[in-house]
Formats: C-alpha cells, structure tokens, sequence
C-alpha cells in the first residue's frame, strides 16, 4: 500500500513538474512572440515614418513658390525616388548639383525628361538607381561630373554627347 500510493504521488508530482515546464516553455516562447512582434512593429514604424518624413519633404518642396526655393545642392540619397515631378521643375532648375544615390526610377522617359529641364547642373549621382541604361543627357551641356557606377549598364552610349563631361564613374555595372 505505501509503495502504490509513493509511485501515485511520484506520478503527481512527475505530471505537476511537465507541466510547470511546459508552462514556462510556453511562456517562454510567448515572451519569444512578444518580442518578435514588437521588433516587427518597430521596424514598420521606423519605416513608415521615413515615408512619412519623404512625403511631407516632398509636399512641402512642391508646395512652395520658386522665390522660395532656388537651391544649388540637392542630396535625395537613398530615399527611394522615383520621379522628379513631386519636386517640381522651377526647384530643380537652377541646381548645379544633385544626388539621386538609391532612387528606383520606373520610367526613364520622364527621367530624361525631367532632367533635360536642368540646364546648370553640373554634378550628378544617379549611383545605385537601377538603371538599364542611361538616361539621355545630351541636354546638360554644363555636367562635369556623373556618377552612375552600381547600375545594371550594359553600354555607356550617350556619354559622347556630355562634351563638358570631366569625371566619370561606371564602376560596378555590366559594362
């Protein structure tokens, strides 16, 4: 009789004891869950508050009056444009120097366009935008130096057009 009712208590015990552990493994990896999806969480309000801090950039470049806003120098870096036209070509024509590093530019066309429309420039980072092939440039007569290593090029056809052309990157591209 004692011995039935120590393996009964054992049992008791051994079950009490799965189930603490289980309790805390999962409690464990509750906390596990927790954490991941705060870290989520955070990663997507950092995200979306540089958005956020793009589009409200954006919205108040476009917003305001040329007399405002005739700036020589402009850096973009790694914002993810894809279009100049939130800028709004009286900002952008006087500049002689402009960074585009990182942009995802889907239509090529309108990024000829738009910088054609640059008469003055004469610096300009289009690095790591993706780019298949260059946009035309035969219209900015005064660009000393450009930047487009870290493409996807596969041909440097338009450059001869570029007559003030002085400094060149085509490094990192399929050239």
């Amino acid at each position: 009789n004692v011995e039935v009712r120590e393996e009964g208590e054992a049992e008791a015990e051994s079950s009490r004891s799965l189930e603490s552990d289980h309790s805390e493994g999962q409690a464990a990896g509750e906390d596990l869950e927790v954490q991941r999806t705060q870290e989520a969480n955070e990663a997507y309000t950092a995200m979306k508050m540089e958005t956020t801090e793009v589009e409200v950039t954006c919205s108040s470049l476009a917003g305001a009056s040329p007399a405002d806003l005739h700036p020589e120098s402009l850096s973009l870096q790694d914002i993810g444009l894809s279009s100049l036209a939130p800028l709004g070509s009286e900002v952008l024509r006087g500049l002689t120097s402009l960074c585009l590093a990182g942009s995802t530019f889907k239509d090529h066309g309108a990024l000829s366009s738009q910088l054609a429309q640059l008469r003055s420039l004469r610096e300009l980072d289009l690095s790591r935008c993706h780019l298949g092939s260059l946009p035309r440039l035969a219209g900015l007569r005064s660009l000393t130096h450009l930047d487009v290593s870290g493409n996807e090029l596969s041909s440097s056809c338009g450059l001869v057009l570029c007559i003030s052309l002085r400094r060149l990157s085509l490094a990192r591209n399929r050239l």
